[in-house]
Formats: C-alpha cells, sequence, structure tokens
C-alpha cells in the first residue's frame, strides 16, 4: 500500500490543506506545534474513524481532540492511495450530526464499502490493533503494548491452520468455555426436573399404596364377615336387622308428647261440662282422653326402648339377600383393589423407565467433555504455533536489530509476553541495562517484524519523532534499513537531521514542510 494523496477540509488546526506523499522516504518537517501530529492522527483517521466515547472520557476522546472549534460541521477529508495495482479513494466526513463515508476503487468505479471491512480485506488484514502496534509508531511510542501481544498470539495460534490471524484464539476459548456453562446449566436443569418428577411419582405411589391397602383390608374384614354370617351353627342377631330411615328423635317424640297433651286438654274440658245435662258427651270425652293418654305413653315406651338400641329396629332380613349383598360387594372391593394395583404398577414402571432415561443428561455429558477437548486441543496447538512462530519472530527481529547496529546485538531472547532479553557477544543484556536509544531500537525492530508477519500487504510506516534519542550513527544505520526495506516510510519530525543524513547517504526523498 501506498499513500498518494491527502485533503484536510477542517482536522484539528489544519483546514483547507492537501498533501502529495511519494514511494520511498518522505519526511513531513515543521516546528512543534504546527500540525505534523495532527496529519498523523488524521491518516488513522481516515483508515479507521474517529472514535467517540461516553461518559467523562467524550471530554478528551480522539473525536473531541481534533473536532474543529470553528465549523464543525466541516470536520471531514480525504485519502487517496495505491494497492495492488489500483488507486482508491476513501472520503470521511466525522462530524457527528452528518457521519458519512465513502469508498471507491478510481481505476475502475467500484463502490466499495468501508462498514463491511472491504478496506481490511485490501490491506491484507490490517486490524486497528495491528496499525497502532506495528507500522504506526507515535510520539516516544516505540514499546508495544499489550495489543500487539494479543494480535501475535492469535496469529500465531491459526498461521499454519489459517493462514491468517482472522481467528482470535482468546475469543475462541472464551466462546468454548461460555458454551459449556450453558450445556452445564441444561444439563442442572434437567436434573431438577427429573428429580422433580421422581418425588412426584414417589407421592402417587404412596398414596395409590394406601389407598389399595385400606381396600384390601376391607376386603379381607368382608370375606370373614361373610363366611361368619353363611355358617348356620351360629346365631348373629344383630347381623339380621335392619336400621330404620333415619329421623331425629326429637321429631319422633312430638307425636306422643302431643297426645298426652291433648289427653290431658279433653280432661280439662270434661271438668268443665255439667254432668246431669252432657253425660253421654262427657264419657265420650274421657274416653278419648284416656286412649291419647295411653297412646301417648306406650309410644314413649317404645321410644325409649329403640333409643336405648342405637336406633336399630329388629327386623329380620333373609339370609339369602344378605349374603347375595355382601358379594356383590366383594366383587367391588377387588375390583377397586386390581385398578389400584394396575395404577401403581404402571407407576413404577414409568418411575424404573425415568430413571433409565438418561439421554438427555448423556447428551449435555458428551457436549461438555467435547468443549473441554476442544479447549484442551486449541490450546495445545496455539501454544505449538507460538513456539514456531516464535522462531520466525525472533529470527526476523534479529536480522533487522543486528542491520540497525551494525551486528553489535545479532541475537536476542524473547518470552511469550515479548519480553527481550538482547545478548552481547553471548553475554545476556537486560534491557535496562542499555540505553533508551537502544531499547527503542529494539522495540522498533520488534514492530517491524511483527507487521511483516501479520500484514499480507507492506503497509506505509509512520514514524512521528521517533528518533529523539537516536544518536546521529544510530539514526543514519536505521534509515539505511528503512530505505533497504522499501515501501513507504513517512518520518514526521521537527529536525532537519534526518533530511541531511538521507542527502548524505545518497537515499531519495520526499520533504513536506508544514
Amino acid at each position: 500500500m501506498r499513500l498518494t494523496y491527502l485533503w484536510i477540509q477542517r482536522f484539528g488546526k489544519l483546514k483547507e490543506r492537501e498533501f502529495f506523499l511519494q514511494d520511498g522516504i518522505n519526511i513531513i518537517y515543521g516546528a512543534n506545534e504546527s500540525g505534523k501530529s495532527t496529519l498523523h492522527s488524521f491518516i488513522r483517521g481516515m483508515l479507521f474513524g474517529m472514535p467517540r466515547y461516553r461518559g467523562r472520557a467524550s471530554k478528551t476522546d480522539p473525536y473531541t481532540r481534533y473536532e474543529p472549534w470553528e465549523r464543525p460541521a466541516d470536520y471531514a477529508g480525504s485519502m487517496k492511495f495505491i494497492t495492488g495495482g489500483k488507486e482508491f479513494r476513501i472520503d470521511r466526513n466525522f462530524y457527528k450530526n452528518d457521519v458519512r463515508e465513502y469508498f471507491v476503487c478510481e481505476t475502475d468505479g467500484e463502490q466499495l464499502s468501508l462498514a463491511h471491512g472491504d478496506l481490511e480485506a485490501l490491506l491484507g488484514g490490517m486490524s486497528e490493533n495491528i496499525y497502532d502496534n506495528t507500522v504506526s509508531i507515535g510520539q516516544l511510542r516505540s514499546e508495544t503494548d499489550e495489543g500487539m501481544v494479543q494480535e501475535l498470539q492469535n496469529y500465531m495460534a491459526n498461521f499454519e491452520g489459517a493462514g491468517s490471524g482472522d481467528v482470535d484464539v482468546q475469543q475462541a476459548v472464551q466462546r468454548l468455555k461460555k458454551k459449556k456453562k450453558e450445556w452445564e446449566s441444561r444439563k442442572q436443569e434437567q436434573e431438577i426436573r427429573r428429580q422433580r418428577q421422581l418425588e412426584e411419582m414417589d407421592r402417587q405411589i404412596q398414596y395409590i399404596s394406601q389407598e389399595r391397602d385400606g381396600l384390601e383390608n376391607q376386603l379381607e374384614n368382608l370375606q370373614k364377615e361373610k363366611i361368619t354370617v353363611g355358617n348356620p351353627v351360629k346365631k348373629l342377631p344383630r347381623l339380621h336387622r335392619q336400621r330404620k330411615p333415619e329421623q331425629s328423635f326429637q321429631k319422633k317424640l312430638q307425636r306422643p308428647v302431643l297426645a298426652i297433651l291433648a289427653g290431658i286438654l279433653l280432661f280439662w274440658l270434661a271438668s268443665r261440662m255439667e254432668m246431669e245435662t252432657l253425660m253421654t258427651p262427657l264419657l265420650l270425652v274421657i274416653f278419648f282422653g284416656v286412649i291419647l293418654i295411653l297412646g301417648g305413653v306406650f309410644e314413649l315406651i317404645d321410644l325409649s326402648r329403640e333409643k336405648r338400641n342405637g336406633g336399630i329396629e329388629e327386623k329380620p332380613v333373609p339370609l339369602q339377600l344378605l349374603l347375595s349383598r355382601m358379594q356383590g360387594r366383594e366383587e367391588e372391593l377387588q375390583q377397586q383393589v386390581q385398578e389400584k394395583t394396575t395404577v401403581l404398577q404402571n407407576l413404577k414402571e414409568n418411575r424404573e423407565e425415568l430413571m433409565a432415561d438418561t439421554e438427555e443428561i448423556s447428551g449435555c455429558d458428551t457436549e461438555i467433555k467435547s468443549l473441554d477437548l476442544a479447549v484442551e486441543t486449541l490450546s495445545r496447538l496455539s501454544g505449538t504455533m507460538k513456539i514456531r512462530i516464535g522462531h520466525k519472530l525472533q529470527k526476523r527481529m534479529e536480522d533487522i536489530l543486528s542491520d540497525m547496529t551494525e551486528g553489535k546485538y545479532n541475537h536476542i531472547s524473547m518470552d511469550e509476553n515479548m519480553k527481550v532479553t538482547l545478548y552481547e557477544r553471548n553475554r545476556p543484556v537486560a534491557l535496562y541495562q542499555v540505553s533508551r536509544g537502544t531499547v527503542e531500537q529494539v522495540y522498533f525492530a520488534l514492530r517491524m517484524a511483527v507487521s511483516e508477519i501479520l500484514c499480507e500487504e507492506c503497509m506505509p510506516v509512520l514514524l512521528d519523532d521517533v528518533f529523539a534519542m537516536y544518536d546521529e550513527e544510530r539514526l543514519r544505520q536505521t534509515l539505511r534499513w528503512l530505505h533497504q526495506r522499501g515501501g513507504q516510510t513517512v518520518i514526521f519530525t521537527c529536525h532537519k537531521r534526518e533530511m541531511e543524513i538521507l542527502r548524505q547517504e545518497g537515499i531519495p526523498v520526499h520533504v513536506i514542510e508544514m
């Protein structure tokens, strides 16, 4: 990829400015606060947009930092670049109330989409993270952050399998672990549901068993009673009694009491009559009064006897009829016992089937084991790829650093967190033991090596005042390496020594003054 043209409508302190860039080394020269870093940020914004944060962070986010104070609606610009033999143009309006973007191939007129990842595809998979930690180096930012470590680890894990770092290993592992938790939750739900079903079946079995036991006891007692009734030797008058229709004792008592009272009333009337004139009616009244009183007394005696017998009337029932009734009741009880037995047997069979039916739970276990195996395999392969790609990265970094230091440091070691140890004549030297300039060279070499591994496309290298700690000899060696590397380099600087060294070395340079 090579940048060819930049046009800024308004961006930070820059307005109505255009810049033409060439292949090879370009120098953007200007005094402090002349807009060099603003131009550097503009290129990044044209590639990836201007992020806006929320809350308190919104006051210092990149969007707010470069939003024009005057005419914020003109917060926009254009950029042209060449890749794959074709020229492309990106137009962006960053203004929050009118965000627009336009991406087109000017060679053939094809309309492209930034939102759908067409630019990332053209740049060979260059992501925002990779860009910030490799080819784009800001002021005092030679060291890498955790973003590049993560990108490199993803690339290492997938290099041989996919040929690129498209798959995020940690995200893949997290997704697998999340899926495992979902299956574990599903398994737990299945176990809880099955346990509840078993408990409900146990309650039903217990209830039906108690009902059946009660019916069996009734049947057993009835069969014993039937044997006793059918025995001609024993006489059980109690079994030959029949209960009268139920009627309250108070209601039965009313009739004899009323009869007695009526008799007394007749006697009272008789005492009021004159004997000489009403002899015959008097005798009739006395006669009926006696009858009523005697009838009431005798009925009271019967009621008293019935109450003592518990309301049972001595009414014989034919033996054959009694046995027939008992036989019917016995058959009814036997049928109920059989029904309860069938229901109980079905419940027990269902319970056994439920206990044996572990298909869903076993399926959950299988999925959980499969996910564990996938995580283990991915982690193992990731570790293997890290070792293989780590050797490749280390070798390329050693070559770059050796060229930049004229062979002084031609061997390094690097751990999984990309912490580097230098070797000078086979003697290990920690980074805290060397100068700041050497440290920045080490991390510069690391960035360049990683960019070659992670980026399929040769990207422009953007360097914003990164050589401040380099002495002239180290700077000369670094500029030589950048020229030998090829491609495009854009150096933002407030010093003239880069231009002077390049001219002394006979290296072509395109200078743009701010």
